[in-house]
């Protein structure tokens, strides 16, 4: 069973595990520079099985407006 919860730091690895195994989404910029410190920076959201992260969503508010950061979902689960 799929559970959803708030991002937190004990997450971070298995998101960028996530987004390593998807260079065509992210490329090497996104992979060791951008996504490793929006997801310090940014709220979002993790889905789990069981303890392992099989995607996420980060989140941050600009003029008044909420955006999506960046989404991924684990090759294979989409």
């Amino acid at each position: 069973m799929i559970s959803i919860n708030p991002m937190a730091t004990e997450h971070s690895s298995g998101i960028l595990t996530i987004v390593e195994g998807l260079p065509e989404w992210f490329d090497e910029v996104a992979r060791t520079k951008s996504i490793p410190i929006d997801i310090r920076n940014q709220e979002g959201f993790v889905a789990l099985v069981g303890q392992q992260v099989c995607g996420f969503i980060t989140l941050y508010v600009s003029e008044g407006r909420l955006h999506i950061g960046w989404l991924a979902v684990e090759r294979g689960l989409y």
